[in-house]
């Protein structure tokens, strides 16, 4: 009896020291991941076996996440068995919370209807417990059941919750829901844009500066409420209205608390033009990073972050990192209209700044032949392309080069206009 008491205690002491094994194998994926090294995070997350299973449903979201992040199919599966799986009422939010945000992304509406229907006082089995079931679930999941559901045409269901949000969360500045088809109405999206502002304000009562602000973004007013009492996405268009009223670090806390929210990008971006427009390159080259992180991989989500970048490494007078950023724009083939014109403009100037003629003109001339529509980027172009071309004893090449301009321009009012004139008038 003895020998079996001390091998059952060897036992008990092997399985903790393999969970204590476990636990630093997940610390450091975690270590990885925020690092943004994630073929490490992968190879650690993976080691994670499914008798471990707080650590596994954590390991399993985070792996998900990161496939998610790149695109790769396998997350899918994965962030589905994470919210299936898990017993932890919290993770499973979370897990859902990426799962949909995937789904959403890859046009799989009727996996997050599926999905979300393990979830206790399903709607459509109790309609009048709606708002206990959107409290148990939480305002964010909701809004992605509710964009699932309206995408599959069942616009009846998708009101029923997007109304019981805004009735229960509208003066809540912690609800992430409510900002999000906020910032969903003010894109023009088909699923919220029929929002009727005239019976938003009978049906709601707001009673706390979170409240107010929101109806004032929703009014297309100035917000006049502090910084502090107010919602996240409500900080944002604040610090887009007016960058003087922001407290940075008050916002650098909320992008940290909130970095999972769609819009969490736009928090890090505006952070980062306040830095930049401060002269704080430095700052502002790591909210230009981080805002690249938040938003989706795809081109026309990442272009903001990736432009702020490559801007700050041009004030930094580090050309060909800049010019390596303005590349990642302009040639990418799913890039589209305005952000072309202006990276490849930007791609011209660090040559010109650079006193390399030839170069800049290449890629000024390209703007105002293929992209004047643009007249802001295109009337610069021309501009500094006059310029390029007299550097390059090319005089009668620039003058016919700013009488194209004056001839096509459509704001002859504007500061570059009168400074082109006067250019024109010395050569």
């Amino acid at each position: 009896m003895r020998f079996y008491l001390i091998l059952l205690f060897f036992f008990a002491c092997a399985l903790n020291t393999f969970a204590e094994d476990y636990a630093k194998i997940f610390t450091k994926g975690y270590q990885f991941y925020l690092r943004g090294d994630y073929p490490s995070a992968i190879e650690m997350f993976k080691q994670i076996p499914k008798s471990q299973h707080q650590l596994y449903e954590q390991s399993l979201f985070y792996l998900g996440s990161i496939y998610a992040y790149q695109g790769d199919k396998k997350a899918f599966e994965i962030l589905k068995e994470a919210v299936v799986s898990t017993l932890d009422i919290s993770m499973r939010r979370t897990a859902f919370n990426a799962f949909a945000r995937y789904c959403i992304a890859n046009k799989k509406y009727k996996e997050i209807v599926d999905v979300s229907a393990i979830y206790p006082t399903h709607i459509k089995q109790q309609e009048d417990n709606i708002n206990a079931w959107i409290g148990w679930q939480d305002s964010e999941n909701s809004f992605y059941i509710a964009q699932a559901s309206f995408c599959l045409g069942d616009k009846k269901y998708s009101k029923l919750i997007i109304d019981a949000i805004l009735q229960k969360d509208f003066n809540d500045v912690n609800s992430i829901g409510v900002d999000m088809f906020i910032d969903s109405w003010l894109s023009g999206d088909d699923f919220t844009k029929d929002l009727d502002l005239s019976v938003l304000e009978k049906n709601i009562k707001t009673q706390t500066p979170a409240g107010l602000a929101r109806l004032s973004i929703l009014q297309k007013k100035p917000i006049l409420q502090s910084q502090k009492d107010i919602s996240f996405f409500a900080q944002i268009i604040l610090a887009e209205q007016d960058a003087k009223l922001i407290d940075k670090k008050l916002l650098e806390e909320q992008i940290y608390k909130n970095r999972n929210v769609p819009f969490a990008w736009q928090g890090a971006l505006v952070l980062g033009k306040i830095y930049f427009n401060q002269k704080n390159y430095d700052k502002a080259i790591l909210c230009a990073k981080d805002c690249i992180k938040l938003s989706s991989p795809e081109i026309m989500s990442s272009w903001q972050g990736i432009m702020l970048l490559a801007d700050c490494y041009r004030m930094q007078k580090k050309y060909q990192l800049a010019l390596e950023e303005y590349k990642k724009i302009y040639m990418n083939k799913r890039s589209r209209g305005e952000p072309v014109a202006e990276s490849m403009y930007k791609s011209g100037l660090c040559y010109f700044e650079q006193g390399q003629w030839a170069d800049a003109h290449a890629y000024f001339q390209r703007v105002f032949v293929v992209f004047f529509r643009y007249e802001y980027w295109g009337s610069r172009a021309y501009y500094y392309d006059a310029q390029c071309l007299y550097s390059l004893k090319q005089r009668r090449d620039a003058n016919a080069t700013l009488l194209e301009y004056f001839r096509r321009a459509k704001d002859r009012n504007s500061k570059i206009y009168k400074e082109a004139k006067k250019y024109y008038d010395q050569i």
